[in-house]
Protein backbone atom coordinates (compact mmCIF):
# COMPACT_ATOMS: atom_id res chain seq x y z
CA UNK A 1 0.00 0.00 0.00
CA UNK A 2 1.02 3.66 -0.75
CA UNK A 3 0.03 6.04 1.92
CA UNK A 4 1.15 9.74 1.81
CA UNK A 5 1.93 10.87 5.62
CA UNK A 6 1.28 14.66 6.34
CA UNK A 7 2.74 16.32 9.15
CA UNK A 8 1.94 19.85 10.45
CA UNK A 9 0.48 20.08 13.83
CA UNK A 10 3.98 20.84 15.49
CA UNK A 11 6.33 23.35 13.62
CA UNK A 12 7.40 20.60 11.64
CA UNK A 13 6.30 20.39 8.41
CA UNK A 14 6.28 17.37 6.72
CA UNK A 15 5.59 14.42 3.70
CA UNK A 16 6.56 11.08 3.50
CA UNK A 17 5.58 8.14 1.27
CA UNK A 18 5.06 4.55 3.12
CA UNK A 19 4.84 1.85 1.40
CA UNK A 20 4.48 -2.28 2.95
CA UNK A 21 6.01 -0.90 6.37
CA UNK A 22 8.60 1.08 4.98
CA UNK A 23 9.36 5.28 4.06
CA UNK A 24 10.98 5.16 0.15
CA UNK A 25 10.42 9.05 0.50
CA UNK A 26 10.36 11.86 2.78
CA UNK A 27 10.68 15.93 2.31
CA UNK A 28 10.60 17.43 5.84
CA UNK A 29 11.35 20.80 7.63
CA UNK A 30 11.14 21.99 11.30
CA UNK A 31 10.89 25.68 11.32
CA UNK A 32 7.78 27.93 12.69
CA UNK A 33 4.91 29.03 10.03
CA UNK A 34 6.16 27.94 7.11
CA UNK A 35 3.31 24.86 6.63
CA UNK A 36 0.97 27.26 4.41
CA UNK A 37 4.07 28.36 1.98
CA UNK A 38 5.24 24.75 1.93
CA UNK A 39 3.15 22.17 2.26
CA UNK A 40 1.58 22.03 -0.84
CA UNK A 41 4.97 22.00 -3.35
CA UNK A 42 6.54 19.21 -0.88
CA UNK A 43 4.03 17.32 -1.57
CA UNK A 44 4.00 17.84 -5.62
CA UNK A 45 7.92 17.60 -5.20
CA UNK A 46 7.70 14.22 -3.67
CA UNK A 47 5.54 12.73 -6.22
CA UNK A 48 7.72 13.89 -9.16
CA UNK A 49 10.54 12.23 -7.03
CA UNK A 50 8.41 8.86 -6.98
CA UNK A 51 6.83 9.05 -10.41
CA UNK A 52 3.39 8.71 -9.00
CA UNK A 53 0.03 10.34 -9.78
CA UNK A 54 -1.91 11.36 -6.85
CA UNK A 55 -4.63 8.57 -7.50
CA UNK A 56 -2.21 5.88 -6.95
CA UNK A 57 -1.78 6.78 -3.45
CA UNK A 58 -4.22 4.21 -1.02
CA UNK A 59 -4.40 6.30 1.37
CA UNK A 60 -3.35 10.22 2.67
CA UNK A 61 -2.39 10.35 6.62
CA UNK A 62 -2.92 13.63 8.61
CA UNK A 63 -1.48 14.52 11.89
CA UNK A 64 -4.43 15.76 13.30
CA UNK A 65 -3.84 17.08 16.72
CA UNK A 66 -3.43 18.22 18.89
CA UNK A 67 -1.07 20.66 17.78
CA UNK A 68 -0.41 24.14 16.76
CA UNK A 69 -4.58 25.40 15.53
CA UNK A 70 -2.99 27.27 12.80
CA UNK A 71 -0.86 24.10 11.35
CA UNK A 72 -3.70 21.60 11.92
CA UNK A 73 -6.33 23.64 10.18
CA UNK A 74 -3.61 24.34 7.05
CA UNK A 75 -2.88 20.68 7.02
CA UNK A 76 -6.13 19.08 7.36
CA UNK A 77 -7.58 21.36 4.69
CA UNK A 78 -4.48 20.27 2.21
CA UNK A 79 -5.37 16.63 3.18
CA UNK A 80 -8.83 16.91 2.20
CA UNK A 81 -8.27 18.21 -1.05
CA UNK A 82 -6.12 15.84 -1.66
CA UNK A 83 -8.62 12.94 -0.36
CA UNK A 84 -10.91 14.36 -2.94
CA UNK A 85 -9.31 14.84 -5.76
CA UNK A 86 -7.84 11.42 -6.21
CA UNK A 87 -10.83 9.73 -4.03
CA UNK A 88 -8.38 8.74 -1.61
CA UNK A 89 -8.89 7.06 1.71
CA UNK A 90 -8.26 10.01 4.52
CA UNK A 91 -6.45 8.71 7.78
CA UNK A 92 -6.41 10.82 10.73
CA UNK A 93 -3.24 10.14 13.28
CA UNK A 94 -2.47 10.94 16.56
CA UNK A 95 0.40 13.42 16.45
CA UNK A 96 0.78 12.15 19.86
CA UNK A 97 1.45 8.55 18.93
CA UNK A 98 3.51 9.99 16.05
CA UNK A 99 5.75 11.51 18.44
CA UNK A 100 5.92 7.98 20.48
CA UNK A 101 6.25 6.29 16.78
CA UNK A 102 9.79 8.44 16.18
CA UNK A 103 11.15 6.82 19.39
CA UNK A 104 10.09 3.21 18.49
CA UNK A 105 11.42 3.49 15.35
CA UNK A 106 14.76 4.49 16.21
CA UNK A 107 15.00 2.05 19.25
CA UNK A 108 12.88 -0.79 17.95
CA UNK A 109 13.60 -3.68 20.88
CA UNK A 110 13.47 -0.83 23.42
CA UNK A 111 11.59 -1.98 26.36
CA UNK A 112 10.92 1.61 27.67
CA UNK A 113 7.99 3.33 27.54
CA UNK A 114 7.31 6.78 26.25
CA UNK A 115 5.37 9.67 27.67
CA UNK A 116 4.70 11.63 24.41
CA UNK A 117 3.75 15.53 25.68
CA UNK A 118 2.87 19.05 23.54
CA UNK A 119 2.25 22.41 24.80
CA UNK A 120 -0.79 23.16 23.20
CA UNK A 121 -1.31 26.71 25.20
CA UNK A 122 1.10 28.28 27.60
CA UNK A 123 1.68 26.00 30.55
CA UNK A 124 -0.58 23.33 29.41
CA UNK A 125 0.36 20.00 28.01
CA UNK A 126 -1.43 17.29 26.40
CA UNK A 127 0.14 14.04 27.30
CA UNK A 128 -0.48 10.35 26.47
CA UNK A 129 2.08 6.86 27.33
CA UNK A 130 3.01 4.70 24.91
CA UNK A 131 4.32 0.99 25.12
CA UNK A 132 4.93 -1.76 23.03
CA UNK A 133 2.35 -4.56 23.57
CA UNK A 134 2.70 -8.48 23.67
CA UNK A 135 2.18 -8.06 20.05
CA UNK A 136 4.57 -5.14 19.36
CA UNK A 137 1.94 -3.61 18.28
CA UNK A 138 1.93 0.30 19.56
CA UNK A 139 -0.55 0.36 22.98
CA UNK A 140 -1.70 3.75 24.95
CA UNK A 141 -2.63 5.45 27.59
CA UNK A 142 -6.26 7.93 27.49
CA UNK A 143 -4.76 11.66 26.69
CA UNK A 144 -4.96 13.83 29.45
CA UNK A 145 -4.70 17.84 29.75
CA UNK A 146 -2.32 18.97 32.31
CA UNK A 147 -2.20 22.53 33.49
CA UNK A 148 1.30 23.54 35.18
CA UNK A 149 -0.70 24.93 38.23
CA UNK A 150 -2.16 21.98 38.92
CA UNK A 151 -0.80 18.81 40.64
CA UNK A 152 -3.62 16.40 38.92
CA UNK A 153 -0.88 13.91 37.00
CA UNK A 154 -1.60 10.86 38.95
CA UNK A 155 2.35 9.28 39.78
CA UNK A 156 1.73 6.14 38.19
CA UNK A 157 0.70 7.91 34.88
CA UNK A 158 4.72 7.82 35.48
CA UNK A 159 5.73 4.78 37.51
CA UNK A 160 3.42 2.40 36.89
CA UNK A 161 6.04 0.46 34.34
CA UNK A 162 9.19 -1.04 36.23
CA UNK A 163 11.28 0.00 33.07
CA UNK A 164 12.37 3.51 32.67
CA UNK A 165 10.14 6.10 30.86
CA UNK A 166 11.49 8.29 28.24
CA UNK A 167 9.77 11.82 27.74
CA UNK A 168 9.29 13.00 23.53
CA UNK A 169 7.95 15.91 21.69
CA UNK A 170 8.06 19.82 21.93
CA UNK A 171 6.63 20.03 24.93
CA UNK A 172 9.08 17.84 27.23
CA UNK A 173 11.44 19.74 28.32
CA UNK A 174 8.85 22.44 29.70
CA UNK A 175 6.76 19.33 31.59
CA UNK A 176 9.99 18.15 32.97
CA UNK A 177 10.63 21.63 34.27
CA UNK A 178 7.20 21.96 35.59
CA UNK A 179 6.34 18.71 37.08
CA UNK A 180 8.54 16.93 39.80
CA UNK A 181 9.67 14.03 37.15
CA UNK A 182 13.01 13.87 38.83
CA UNK A 183 11.83 12.09 42.30
CA UNK A 184 9.92 9.37 40.50
CA UNK A 185 12.47 6.27 40.24
CA UNK A 186 11.87 5.05 37.02
CA UNK A 187 11.59 8.44 35.11
CA UNK A 188 14.44 9.60 33.14
CA UNK A 189 14.32 12.90 30.67
CA UNK A 190 17.28 11.18 28.06
CA UNK A 191 15.94 11.85 24.28
CA UNK A 192 12.91 14.23 24.98
CA UNK A 193 14.50 17.12 23.09
CA UNK A 194 15.26 15.10 19.49
CA UNK A 195 12.30 12.93 19.49
CA UNK A 196 9.63 14.81 17.56
CA UNK A 197 6.50 14.25 15.30
CA UNK A 198 7.24 13.15 11.22
CA UNK A 199 5.08 12.69 8.70
CA UNK A 200 7.32 9.37 8.24
CA UNK A 201 5.59 8.47 11.37
CA UNK A 202 2.31 9.51 10.27
CA UNK A 203 3.01 7.68 7.21
CA UNK A 204 3.53 4.14 9.20
CA UNK A 205 0.91 4.63 11.24
CA UNK A 206 -1.85 5.44 8.67
CA UNK A 207 -0.68 2.29 6.56
CA UNK A 208 -1.08 0.68 9.81
CA UNK A 209 -4.73 2.08 10.09
CA UNK A 210 -5.35 1.47 6.50
CA UNK A 211 -4.95 -2.17 7.09
CA UNK A 212 -7.47 -2.50 9.75
CA UNK A 213 -9.82 -0.10 7.56
CA UNK A 214 -9.41 2.33 10.36
CA UNK A 215 -10.18 5.48 8.50
CA UNK A 216 -11.93 9.14 8.51
CA UNK A 217 -14.92 10.38 7.13
CA UNK A 218 -13.29 13.00 4.75
CA UNK A 219 -16.31 15.29 5.46
CA UNK A 220 -16.77 15.55 8.93
CA UNK A 221 -13.60 14.77 10.17
CA UNK A 222 -12.00 18.03 12.18
CA UNK A 223 -8.64 18.77 14.20
CA UNK A 224 -8.41 17.62 18.03
CA UNK A 225 -7.54 20.49 19.39
CA UNK A 226 -8.09 19.24 22.71
CA UNK A 227 -9.32 22.88 23.33
CA UNK A 228 -12.71 24.35 23.37
CA UNK A 229 -11.22 28.04 22.58
CA UNK A 230 -9.67 26.37 19.75
CA UNK A 231 -13.20 24.80 18.51
CA UNK A 232 -14.37 27.94 18.61
CA UNK A 233 -12.10 29.45 16.99
CA UNK A 234 -12.79 26.67 14.23
CA UNK A 235 -16.46 27.97 14.17
CA UNK A 236 -15.33 31.38 13.52
CA UNK A 237 -13.38 30.07 10.84
CA UNK A 238 -15.84 27.96 8.86
CA UNK A 239 -18.19 31.21 9.29
CA UNK A 240 -16.08 33.39 7.42
CA UNK A 241 -15.12 31.62 4.59
CA UNK A 242 -18.26 29.95 4.33
CA UNK A 243 -17.74 26.69 4.93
Amino acid sequence: MYVLGIETATNVCGVALAYNGKIIDEISRDEQHIHAKFLVPMMQQLLVQQNMQLAELDGIAISIGPGSFTGLRIGLSVAKGLAYAGDVSLIAVSTLKGIAANYFRKYPATDKSVVAALEIQRDEFAIAKFWRGSDNALEHSATMLWKKKSSDIPEAFFAENKTPIILCGAGADKLYAAYPLTKLQHTVSAEKYSMICSAGSIALLGEEQLLHNDIADIASLEPNYMKEFAVKASNIFERIHGQ
